[in-house]
């Protein structure tokens, strides 16, 4: 009772001793509630001399206490609410009564240490005919290991791990609904994965002593552990550097081993075609050594006719002139082809505007990783077998909260035969039914919340897994829109300073106070940026656009017109910070 009236900082009165526990001055309690199956509530006195009075033994524990921390980036509303459902779910989990405490941090203390107190009966609580609380049987988590196997349950440990894992949903959920990247993770360093030695809760004893200067084993172990975990941190990033410089001498090894085959084949390549250069000049050579020893061609004799002439004798025909065989032209090899195509690619991005540079990166985008990961064949599967488990548990909790219902009515409307029945004179198939469907529903509904956070890690493992195979098929397309956005930045700059350039001599040529002749602001203006200013000015519009497409295209002309404008930039501040601000002509 008096742990009961420390933690909701009320005033209770034992009603066995007579003993009066009262610390309604007690600070920090943001919000206390009392939380039963039904959905209901109670007066907090009369539902704890109820607990004590339903316990014979003096050693009895009447309650069993949770303290979950509530995490810091949720308000304050979100925190109540976090707390509120996870009473909820205790009490409808095991049938029992919840005393809800929320707690502020502590004003010496780590300003994000809020937390929960919630206090739940060892008993299950039901209503009478008149409405007032009994308890009746232990909630199951409260029975033995044995009396749990006769019930078909397991060891308690494994019930302790399943309110941890429903804890962790719940807060993870909240979380996510408050749009917080944030997790929770109820399982043990060892069993993340994580390689760093665990701290001990200091509690409120030791943590007062600590913060007096008085050092305390407690507080001792976990020095020496962070201390470690220090160690354990710099030696591992020893072994990443050692890594690292591995695989980067790894890759310069293969780097070279790429070049010298890379230049083997290009030796081959010259020497094949070398030698085909050579077999293609001798076959040449040949046809004209053999066309000098070629006899003269002779004319053929025509038929005479009877009564015709013969027709003059004609010259001997010469013999035709060796022709010189065609030169073969050199095709280019893989490596220029290629090289060749991203001359071209460069070129032609070169080219491109501003505005069909930022349409072609939109076009080229890939969707994101975690989007087409849901669309991978094995997520798809594992979120399936995650929805019918949230499914199965939903319809357990349906059929047990149905079944528990049909209890109460009935025994509502059979008073004697429920009497009967609780004596043992009198058996009731019904209620047997009801309560046996209970168990199973409330068994299936457990084995389902065991199961669900393994599914949801592996749904994790998956996506993460198609996410990483997604990154890596996208990362061609990925390096060529950096490329694209690499040559967009430098042209959107190159405008900017053409822009910021006209500006300027916009200034001048009109002339806005301060930019005259004897003006602050014509002064401070650097002698080079002066000059090429009056230059703009005096050139037709014609030269003027050819003075800014160069300002725009030529890298060396944009970076020395920059360093001017920055130069008077940094003139102008030095002035305001030395002596203040006047604008005259």
């Amino acid at each position: 009772m008096a742990a009961i009236a420390y933690r909701t900082a009320c005033r209770l009165v034992d009603e066995r001793t007579g003993q009066v526990h009262d610390y309604t001055r007690k600070g920090g309690v943001l919000s206390t509630e009392i939380l039963l199956p039904d959905g209901g509530s109670a007066e907090r006195n009369a539902l704890w001399n109820a607990a004590e009075a339903a316990e014979k033994r003096k050693d009895a524990r009447t309650a069993r206490e949770w303290v979950i921390a509530l995490p810091s980036e949720l308000d304050a509303q979100q925190r109540q609410e976090l707390a509120v459902g996870f009473g909820i779910e205790l009490a409808t989990r095991y049938g029992v009564a919840v005393d809800l405490a929320v707690h502020a941090p502590d004003h010496e203390g780590d300003n994000r240490n809020h937390h929960a107190h919630i206090l739940t009966t060892t008993r299950q609580v039901q209503r009478d005919e008149s409405g007032a609380l009994v308890l009746g049987k232990k909630a199951v988590i409260e029975l033995s290991d044995r009396d749990r196997r006769a019930l078909g349950l397991g060891a308690i440990g494994e019930e302790i791990k399943a309110v941890r894992q429903l804890w962790e949903q719940t807060a993870n959920r909240a979380l996510e609904q408050a749009g917080r990247a944030e997790r929770i993770d109820a399982r043990s360093l060892k069993a993340q994965g994580i390689d760093r030695e665990a701290t001990r809760h200091m509690g409120p004893a030791a943590t007062e002593m600590e913060r007096r200067g008085i050092q305390t084993d407690r507080g001792d172990m976990n020095r020496q552990a962070a201390a470690n975990n220090q160690e354990r941190a710099q030696l591992v990033a020893e072994v990443i550097d050692l890594q690292e410089q591995r695989q980067r001498r790894d890759q310069e090894r293969q780097e070279a081993r790429r070049e010298a085959a890379a230049a083997r084949r290009q030796k081959a390549r010259d020497a094949r075609d070398k030698a085909r250069e050579e077999r293609i000049a001798a076959g040449v050579r040949e046809l004209e050594a053999a066309a000098k020893d070629w006899p003269p061609l002779q004319p053929l004799a025509p038929q005479k006719p009877a009564q015709q002439a013969a027709p003059p004798a004609q010259p001997p025909r010469q013999s035709l002139p060796s022709r010189p065989a065609p030169a073969v032209p050199r095709q280019p090899s893989p490596e220029e082809l290629q090289a060749q195509r991203e001359r071209a690619e460069r070129e032609r991005i070169e080219r491109m505007s501003i505005e069909e540079l930022s349409q072609e990166i939109g076009r080229l985008r890939p969707q994101p990783a975690a989007q087409l990961a849901l669309g991978d064949e094995a997520v798809k599967a594992a979120l399936e077998v995650q929805q019918k488990l949230e499914e199965q548990i939903a319809s357990s909790r349906a059929r047990e909260s149905s079944a528990w219902e049909a209890v109460q009515t009935w025994r509502q409307d059979h008073p004697m035969k429920t009497w009967a029945h609780d004596a043992g004179v009198f058996r009731s198939e019904f209620l047997i039914q009801q309560e046996a469907a209970a168990v199973d529903a409330r068994s299936a509904r457990h084995a389902a919340e065991v199961s669900l956070p393994a599914t949801k890690r592996e749904v994790e493992k998956l996506c993460l897994q198609a996410e990483r195979r997604i990154l890596v098929e996208q990362a061609p397309i990925r390096a060529q829109i950096a490329e694209l956005q690499k040559v967009l930045d430098a042209k959107q700059e190159r405008a900017r300073l053409v822009r910021d350039f006209r500006e300027v001599a916009a200034k001048r040529a009109g002339p806005m106070l301060g930019w005259g002749d004897g003006g602050k602001q014509w002064q401070v203006t650097p002698a080079p940026l002066r000059e090429l200013i009056e230059i703009y000015n005096r050139a037709p519009p014609q030269a003027q656009a050819a003075i800014l497409q160069r300002l725009g295209n030529d890298q060396q002309a944009n970076q020395h017109v920059r360093g001017l404008l920055e130069q008077r930039q940094e003139l102008v501040q030095q002035q305001q910070q030395d002596r203040g601000w006047s604008h005259g002509r």
